[in-house]
């Protein structure tokens, strides 16, 4: 959620493309900000044209970083109206979803990895009513991808290990990324592709996504 160099937050203009046809959607994630600015920030990143807010949720065990719990998605409820979209990198999502579904969250995104069934997990987040979501580490195959809920929501494909911020892009993940959504299209369904991208990232991304 940094701003850009001359001290404005323009997302909308910063991605003014199209990817496959499809309109790109921004999800700056919450571990950027300045948590002593955290409803400010969250603020500005809707009036700058955010389409919806990402909670990076970690419990040091699934991944080697502690980050935010419920709490602090019920604090950000009050002060935005964009949808909260809390991916949950930790052991057993399945006993927090009610937590933080009670708490504001919108949206869930799980990862297969580490996950005893992550068919279970899905059905458990439709019948709190929102909306699922499967993310892949970098090193995980795309062809589980096959075998993907026809529920599901939307996909996200780690071009980052996940429980840190700031890591460089590993660009040999994008032909990887445009794969698995061509197998997805084989699914009478509609569901959302999301890639982990900073703003910095962009030429990268734009190189790939015209090969």
């Amino acid at each position: 959620m940094s701003s850009l160099p001359d001290g404005s937050l323009n997302l909308k203009q910063r991605t003014s493309c199209k990817m496959h046809n499809q309109v790109v959607k921004i999800a700056p994630s919450i571990l950027a900000a300045d948590f002593a600015r955290l409803g400010e920030q969250v603020a500005e990143a809707e009036r700058a044209g955010a389409d919806r807010v990402h909670v990076d949720v970690m419990d040091g065990l699934f991944v080697p970083n502690l980050s935010m719990g419920a709490p602090i998605v019920q604090s950000l409820r009050r002060v935005t109206r964009l949808p909260l979209e809390t991916h949950l990198m930790i052991s057993d999502p399945d006993l927090f979803l009610g937590e933080f579904a009670e708490a504001g969250s919108d949206s869930f995104i799980v990862h297969w990895e580490g996950n005893n069934n992550p068919h279970r997990t899905v059905q458990s987040i439709k019948r709190l009513g929102r909306r699922a979501g499967v993310a892949i580490n970098p090193a995980t195959p795309a062809s589980l991808l096959e075998e993907i809920p026809p529920d599901l929501d939307q996909v996200l494909v780690m071009t980052v290990n996940p429980g840190f911020g700031h890591q460089h892009f590993f660009s040999q993940r994008c032909p990887k990324s445009g794969g698995s959504r061509k197998r997805s299209k084989r699914s009478t369904r509609s569901v959302r592709w999301k890639w982990t991208l900073e703003l910095t990232k962009q030429p990268l991304c734009r190189r790939w996504r015209q090969e």
